[in-house]
This record gives C-alpha cells, structure tokens and sequence, in this order.
C-alpha cells in the first residue's frame, strides 16, 4: 500500500492541526503546546509507536491541538484515536479504508530533545467504512491488532507477539465532527475530507512482546490494564495520483 507515502506527508499535516493546545509535560496528563505535539508525534516514531499506524500522526495532532487535555494511562500521559483513513486512487477500483482504533501513552516528554522516556502503544485495524464503537478483544498479530513498547534508555522496541495478547474497545464517547483546516501537500497527494470529533474511550488491553532492537530485557510483558482517556475520532481521504503499491 502507499500507507508509507501518506506518512510522509504528516509534518504539514501536524502543523496545520497544531493549532490551539497550550502547556507542558511536567508529569502525566495536562495540556500540550503545539512544538510540544510535534516534538512528541517525532518523539513516539523514533520509538517505533507509529511504525504500523502511518494515520497516527493525524490524530494525535488533531485531538492534542483542540485545547483538550492529555489522559493517563497509569503513570503515562496517554491519548487515543480513531482514526478512518481512505486512499482514493481515482480512476481506478484501488480505492482502499481503514479504520484505527488505537492508545498510546508515553512518559517525561522532553520537546527540546525530542524524547520520551517510554512509550506504549496497542491499536486494533478495522477494514469497514464506519467507527466502531465497540471492539470485542481483537487479538495481536492475525491482522488484527497490534501492540508495542519503547525504552529510551536502552534504545529497546518491543513488538507484540501474535495472539498474545488483545485489545478491547468498551465503549466511546464523541462529539459532533468539525471540519480540519487541510494543508497543501505534494508530491501527487492532496486531502478533500478531513473532519475530528473530540471524545473519550474506554476500555482495556495487554500483551507481551519480544525484542526487536536495542539491549534491554528480551521480552516486555504488559500486564492487562483499563484505560479511560481522551480521545480523537478522525476522518481523512488522500486522493493519490498513482497507483497502490504493497
């Protein structure tokens, strides 16, 4: 897929969402500054967080700009998303959705640095055209769900390991939609819909992964944990101007 080539186009993404949030990262929840939110969406894909949700961006930006505040998610700031992503090769019957459903959390921001000092993501991939509002223990790997860690101090990431663990959406929470304002892009991509509503989920999630890089422990167990955080819904189409590519 051209997944890939939309992620690139996210800093003028994120810039153009960043638009209103104010604050800092002293400790988890709160509020974030627009460099702080482009300092954490780089901060979480050194981590490997965004590494097979290339929307992520988006709706992390998108949700964290509109002046509402971060969650928790035990001793981690954490946010989630929806987020429905369509790729419109025009033209052509290549048109492709997604739907993510996903949180990630993370600890000690660092803007100046770009850092954090952990991160924990876990997200479930839905090929409808809708939101679910309820997601019944989607399980790791299968196509299903995914999930991850990140170390800082060991440059260690972590991926989950297949259907050893799961996800479950309980239940959401959104407000109307309203409308993104949508930046230019290149390079043959260009956006016609973009609309975020501000929410809350809830639910839970666990797994347990192996080392992949890094020289830290060679598993992590994330033990099962409820979240209830503040959330985005958003709603996304790219008009490609060429053919998907796997």
């Amino acid at each position: 897929m051209q997944w890939k080539t939309i992620f690139l186009a996210a800093p003028a993404i994120v810039a153009s969402l960043a638009l209103g949030a104010c604050g800092d990262d002293a400790g988890p929840g709160g509020d974030l500054s627009p460099s702080e939110q482009q300092a954490l969406v780089t901060a979480l894909a050194q981590g490997g967080a965004l590494s097979f949700n290339y929307a992520a961006p988006f709706a992390l930006t998108a949700g964290l700009a509109q002046d509402a505040e971060v969650g928790t998610l035990g001793t981690m700031s954490a946010w989630g998303s929806q987020t429905l992503v369509t790729l419109d090769f025009p033209g052509t019957d290549d048109d492709q959705t997604l739907v993510y459903t996903g949180v990630t959390g993370w600890s000690n921001l660092n803007a100046g640095n770009q850092t954090v000092d952990n991160a924990v993501w876990v997200s479930a991939i839905s090929s409808t055209s809708s939101f679910p509002n309820q997601i019944d223990g989607a399980v790791m790997g299968e196509d299903q769900a995914y999930g991850g860690y990140y170390e800082r101090s060991t440059s260690s990431r972590y991926w989950a390991n297949p259907a050893e663990g799961q996800f479950t959406l309980a239940t959401t929470s959104f407000n109307a939609p309203q409308d993104c304002d949508i930046p230019a892009l290149n390079n043959g991509i260009s956006i016609t819909e973009c609309t975020y509503s501000i929410g809350t989920m809830t639910g839970d999630f666990d797994f347990v992964a192996d080392r992949v890089s890094g020289t830290g422990v060679a598993s992590y167990t994330q033990a099962n944990i409820a979240y209830d955080v503040p959330a985005v819904r958003l709603t996304i189409t790219f008009v490609v101007e060429a053919s998907p590519v796997e």
